[in-house]
Formats: C-alpha cells, structure tokens, sequence
C-alpha cells in the first residue's frame, strides 16, 4: 500500500502501486464480440440477476440459496432468473441444481464472455464474504463498477465492502432473511459517475510513463 511505500524513502521512489481497476477498452471490446443477449438470457421476459465468479467454501451455493429465497418483484410477469457464471463444484452444484429454474448454472466462460454477459444483465449480483468487519475488497467489484449496471451487494454491515457499496449508492443487503426486492430503487441507483471513472484502469501507456519514471 502507499503506507508501506511512503515508510522508507528508498523504497518509495522505486515503488508504485496498481490499484484494482476495470479497462473500458476491454468492456467494450467484450460487447462488440458478444453482441448479443440471448446468447447469455434465454428468457427475454424474465429478469436476470447475474454473478460472476466460482462459488465454494463460505462464499459458496449457500449464499445464492439465500439470495435466491428472499428475492421479490413486483411484477408479477416477470420472473427472477438469477445467472451463475463460473466454476462450481460438488456439493455446492448439487445444491444450485436444487433451486429449481430460479437459477441457472452456466459454468465457466472465457473472460470476455463474463465482461459481456455482466453488461447484458439487468442487475449483478455482488457476494462478499458473510464475515464481520470483513476488509477485503471483492475483485469482481471493479469490473461490476465499470458495466455501469445496478449492483446489489450482500456483505456484513461492518466490512469494507459495505462502506463502498454505501458511498456509491449501491443496494446493500445484510446475510438476512429480509426481502430483497428488485424494483425502481434497483435501477435508478446514483452510481457516483466521478467515483467508477476513478476505478478505470490507467492506460498501458499511462502505466509505462510511470514506470519509466521510477527508473529515471
């Protein structure tokens, strides 16, 4: 971190730090191979809550069980579909396979096809570690925070992943059982626009000026 940089001079002047970030470019390249929606959602009337990433341990198939239980619309017409694309295994895909046509297991998918399939969902699906005072930063956060598509976060109160989610207006939901409903406070969340631009990841020549810099 900047800290442990700015803790010995040396050190700093030699030291930079690549902070986690989405590529824009790469979004949009992904959009331009996979074009097409149906290609992830089959069912253009439903609503599609997707999550990117493998599933096991604590943050397994038992969190998407909970998700799953406690999600409402109030559409009626529309059914909630939540997408799952990534490695599952064992028991935690038994336990997917379970839940009915509520959720779909897609399996793994190259890179581009989950930057695609991110950005033609409805609303993406963010699982933190269901730990108390949890400081990690979820990965797939960054890259959420660059489709621009509403994020629903499930992380404990108290984590760093819930200090995020309240300062971009994200929707936050504890490890409850309380409804989650997908609505208009769904959609028209205020993602901070200076905030997820701030996310974007330097450019490779902006990176190289930089190193060149450190060797100078």
């Amino acid at each position: 971190s900047s800290d442990v940089c700015s803790s010995d001079l040396t050190m700093s002047s030699r030291t930079m730090v690549v902070p986690h970030t989405y590529d824009d470019d790469v979004m949009k390249d992904a959009l331009r191979r996979y074009p097409d929606r149906a290609r992830f959602f089959e069912n253009a009337n439903a609503i599609h809550v997707c999550y990117t990433g493998n599933l096991y341990g604590i943050r397994g198939a038992a969190l998407v069980a909970n998700v799953a239980r406690r999600m409402r619309t109030e559409d009626a017409s529309k059914p909630i579909v939540i997408d799952v694309f990534g490695a599952v295994r064992g028991t935690d895909k038994r336990q997917l396979e379970a839940l009915g046509p509520g959720v779909r297991f897609h399996g793994n998918v190259s890179y581009q096809e989950s930057l695609a399939a991110m950005q033609h969902a409805d609303v993406l699906l963010l699982l933190d570690v269901p730990s108390p005072g949890s400081p990690f930063f979820p990965s797939k956060l960054a890259e959420y925070l660059g489709t621009r598509r509403p994020i629903i976060a499930l992380a404990a109160d108290d984590s760093a992943t819930a200090r995020i989610a309240r300062e971009m207006g994200l929707m936050l939901c504890p490890y409850t059982e309380a409804p989650i409903r997908i609505d208009a406070a769904v959609y028209d969340q205020p993602l901070d626009r200076r905030a997820v631009y701030a996310n974007r990841a330097e450019t490779y020549r902006e990176l190289i000026e930089k190193m060149n810099g450190l060797a100078g």
